[in-house]
């Protein structure tokens, strides 16, 4: 029934960003066989600890930071939040500096709105079909980058990759589950936790 996909999904939700902001160790592979659903109890387990990987709860919540921006249209605060990063761009990258907000701005529009997110319809989406493409295009993108001397974190780059693309497996999921969740209030309380 829906009731239960979205409880399926909320729950992944709410668990992937425990992981990340609570708990600061994850499992780095979420795939679906990795999570069991009991219907009765109403809980969802978490398998195979093979993968994990520790978490910079500080760069994560930078990163989430950064989502939120890309949601809300806000692209001064998402260029601030690279800016504090080290991230620097030259003036002839200012085209991949509109493409990656555009992008991440699509991608990550499911946090802009307090109102439940339609999941399937944004996993139908063409531009998101491609996730593997664009997962390599962003891949790319950031290689391209330039970190400033004496930045924050010099090996931001792999750990931001890393925290995007865990969180990403989990909202398509909740695609995948056809899920039509609030999802904005979960990454706003970890932020402010």
């Amino acid at each position: 029934s829906q009731a239960v996909r979205d409880d399926v999904a909320d729950r992944l939700v709410k668990l992937k960003l425990k992981e990340m902001f609570g708990w600061k160790f994850l499992n780095a592979d979420p795939h679906m066989g990795n999570f069991v659903y009991n219907s009765v109890t109403k809980k969802l387990g978490l398998l195979d600890y093979g993968s994990c990987k520790e978490m910079d709860a500080g760069l994560a919540k930078g990163v989430a930071r950064f989502m939120l921006a890309c949601a809300d249209g806000d692209r001064a605060a998402a260029d601030a939040w690279f800016e504090a990063e080290g991230v620097v761009q030259e003036a002839d990258e200012a085209a991949w500096g509109d493409q990656i907000f555009a992008y991440n701005a699509h991608l990550w529009q499911m946090f802009g709105s307090d109102a439940p997110f339609d999941f399937f319809a944004w996993y139908q989406d063409p531009k998101l079909q491609g996730f593997k493409q664009n997962v390599e295009y962003q891949n790319e993108a950031w290689s391209k980058q330039k970190v400033a001397e004496g930045a924050p974190n010099a090996l931001m780059k792999p750990e931001i990759l890393l925290i995007t693309e865990y969180l990403m497996q989990i909202m398509l999921h909740c695609g995948r589950l056809k899920a039509k969740i609030p999802v904005r209030k979960y990454l706003l309380a970890a932020v402010e936790a």
